[in-house]
């Protein structure tokens, strides 16, 4: 199935540009919900507890996900799809690039 601009009937020509950000965004979440998973257990060593609070790590970067999830999409409907994406994009990029010159922390 052919996408087509509906005035012209022609294929639509950022198709694959847009599809292929999409999915590089997509693969973003999967790699960070990955981290976030293998990470559990050396956080978890580290802070001590609980086993049931290895769980929590997961809901706590997947609840906050949905539900920006969910608000970005309205946005996008409001401000723009592409101007959302690049926004959430640089938010999700800033966000690791803070993250990543902290230290660990000493025992």
């Amino acid at each position: 199935m052919t996408i087509t601009h509906p005035r012209t009937r022609t294929p639509y020509p950022w198709r694959w540009p847009a599809l292929t950000a999409l999915l590089l965004g997509e693969a973003m979440n999967l790699l960070d919900a990955t981290l976030v998973q293998v990470a559990a257990p050396t956080v978890h060593a580290d802070l001590g507890g609980p086993v049931s609070d290895v769980q929590w790590f997961g809901a706590a970067y997947t609840l906050p996900f949905a539900v920006l999830l969910i608000t970005g999409g309205r946005l996008g409907d409001i401000a723009g799809r592409r101007r959302m994406f690049v926004l959430g994009v640089a938010v999700f990029t800033a966000a690791s690039v803070a993250c990543a010159p902290h230290p660990a922390p000493s025992c």
